[in-house]
């Protein structure tokens, strides 16, 4: 693919040394070869920026950047922006190990249909590559609740589509330079969580189509959910920080893109149901601090 477009692939990394070796070996292995790839390390304080220093010095298309602080992905990404060239910018989480012709046909896909602005590969779990992570998704603006498609008959339709609709693309996602200009970065606001559903609906609002391709394909290297013993953990609230964010950031998502019935329904009724049901299992599980993360989180001033 000597005239092929480049990619600018982007990862921000934290203190994920072993994960972001994988992940960088897989890329690297890719039948694409018309790529940059930009590692963003937030401050790490593992042996990521040692394993990344030998990487910059064996391969002239990774470059480095070291941030002074951890600005999650939503910032490391955005730093990753500034000094990209390419046509496309590919952005994956360094616990990914994508596959070999995961980027190809992220590129097929855009070349040929130029009212694609963002697209993600159909995403597995790395511990079992037989069972679905993620193959698109929707969020429903009344209650806030996001759904995510991994089921087999899901999976068939979109085989069939090629292409299909989703919301928003989290972990794994391609963006032409173009259209990412137009809507600007990330939003930091969010900090963790709602950035990436932000970053989509900021384009589908432009026209653009937000895909998910059914023959792009990476792997997810996290815990299975049979894995997660950690109760909270399973709801996506086991720190405080991480609770507080996902709290507040629904509150911002829906005051900025939901309908003024959307609006009145979540805020006057489904964000008081989604706080007792989130702080009663907090406190079942002996989790006060998690039921006042999330408390602090539900009355974040939008």
């Amino acid at each position: 693919m000597h005239d092929s477009p480049l990619v600018s692939v982007i990862i921000p990394n934290y203190n994920r040394c072993d994960d972001l070796h994988n992940c960088l070996d897989s890329i690297i292995n890719s039948d694409y070869s018309n790529i940059e790839i930009i590692v963003v390390d937030n401050n790490s304080t593992d042996n990521s920026k040692h394993m990344i220093d030998v990487y910059v010095h064996d391969y002239k298309n990774v470059k480095a950047l070291y941030l002074e602080e951890n600005l999650m992905a939503a910032g490391g990404r955005n730093a990753g922006i500034g000094i990209s060239s390419g046509d496309y910018l590919l952005f994956v989480d360094s616990d990914n190990i994508i596959d070999t012709k995961m980027i190809s046909n992220l590129v097929v896909a855009m070349e040929n249909n130029q009212e694609i602005g963002l697209i993600g590969p159909v995403m597995y779990y790395y511990r079992d590559k037989s069972k679905c992570w993620f193959a698109g998704n929707t969020i429903n603006t009344f209650t806030s609740k996001t759904r995510y498609y991994t089921d087999e008959k899901y999976l068939e339709k979109l085989r069939i589509e090629q292409n299909g609709n989703t919301d928003h693309i989290p972990n794994c996602m391609m963006v032409r330079k173009s259209v990412q200009e137009k809507i600007g970065l990330f939003d930091e606001t969010y900090y963790i969580m709602y950035e990436e559903a932000d970053f989509a609906k900021r384009i589908s609002k432009l026209g653009y189509q937000v895909k998910v391709n059914a023959d792009a394909i990476t792997y997810h290297n996290i815990q299975l959910p049979s894995e997660i013993n950690n109760p909270m953990r399973k709801l996506g609230c086991d720190n405080p920080v991480r609770t507080y964010h996902f709290s507040k950031n629904r509150n911002i998502y829906i005051s900025k893109y939901a309908s003024l019935f959307g609006k009145i329904t979540y805020f006057c009724f489904f964000r008081f149901i989604y706080a007792g049901l989130y702080i009663s299992y907090a406190l079942i599980h002996k989790r006060p601090d998690i039921a006042k993360a999330w408390l602090r989180g539900v009355f974040y001033h939008v």
